[in-house]
């Protein structure tokens, strides 16, 4: 009687137990070109520079150089292990989600690290100087609208950046949102 019982429940059992688990964002969900919401790269800019601020001089101003964010636009292809983005029109190193390190700069020694965690890209830059720049990015609902107001097409992709170093006094983190650009007409 109860394993009749167990095979009648089970496929409710398993749909409630699915719906209990978020979809995770595919990766093809993350492609493609993004615009970064003005209001997302102003709080940024003005965190930068209150940091840099706070840095002491000489070479305490390095330690922000080796964080690069997109300031406008940014594309992204992820084709299997490899990942590229393209900050501003500008291509940056190829990562790789495989476990491989990406390139390792001659000049500017910086070692790439990219991997997926659940549903976050989180990549990892470390350089020579102690400088650690950890960037989770990430799929999430936009924003809800004011009332009245129609509800914005989404999903928004965030990125978190930390900065760590001994020279600032506590890790610096930034965050921008970006939005698919408006379709032209």
């Amino acid at each position: 009687m109860n394993a009749r019982l167990f095979l009648a429940l089970s496929p409710a059992l398993f749909l409630i137990a699915l719906a209990l688990f978020p979809a995770q964002a595919s990766e093809g969900d993350f492609t493609g070109p993004w615009r970064i919401q003005t209001a997302s790269q102003e709080q940024a800019e003005k965190a930068l520079r209150k940091a840099q601020r706070s840095l002491r001089r000489g070479q305490g101003q390095s330690v922000l150089r080796a964080l690069v964010l997109p300031e406008t636009t940014l594309d992204l292809a992820i084709e299997g292990p490899e990942v590229r983005f393209h900050f501003d029109g500008k291509s940056r190193p190829t990562l790789y989600t495989d476990g491989r390190p990406s390139v390792i700069d001659a000049q500017n020694p910086i070692l790439r690290y990219a991997a997926w965690e659940g549903d976050v890209l989180y990549v990892e830059r470390t350089n020579n100087s102690g400088t650690r720049i950890e960037e989770q990015w990430r799929l999430i609902a936009p924003a809800a609208p004011r009332e009245g107001a129609a509800a914005p097409p989404g999903p928004w992709l965030e990125a978190q950046f930390t900065v760590r170093n001994a020279l600032l006094e506590e890790p610096l983190t930034l965050r921008l949102i970006a939005e698919r650009p408006a379709a032209q007409p």
